[in-house]
């Protein structure tokens, strides 16, 4: 008997709680944001990524010209000199398409 009045109380108690958080729900507020241009004069950018505790810098690719930009965050600039550019990557091919790609996923693998 002891068992089931045990019962009876935390099933009351289980329920208590229950009704009050039902009754005053906590309020969601929306995030806000907005979208802020940091780089023009891009070729079809594709992948972004920064390197691993490096948050000066992000590297850009640019899926019909091969190339690996690199945006400055304190300036927001892009570097005149592209810091890789991947031969054979031309514009519209699909082997092209395949090669930068293939780029976006060595740069996502910090592993290797």
């Amino acid at each position: 008997m002891k068992r089931s009045k045990q019962r009876i109380l935390l099933f009351t108690i289980a329920a208590a709680v229950l009704g009050a958080c039902l009754t005053f729900p906590i309020a969601a507020t929306a995030q806000s944001f907005a979208v802020k241009r940091v780089a023009a004069d891009l070729m079809r950018p594709v992948f972004l990524t920064a390197p691993p505790g490096d948050s000066s810098r992000v590297f850009i690719v640019e899926q019909h010209t091969g190339q690996i930009r690199i945006l400055r965050r304190n300036t927001w600039t892009l570097d005149p000199t592209p810091f890789l550019t991947i031969s054979g990557v031309s514009t519209g091919s699909e082997q092209g398409l395949r090669a930068s790609q293939s780029v976006a996923g060595e740069l996502r693998s910090p592993d290797r």
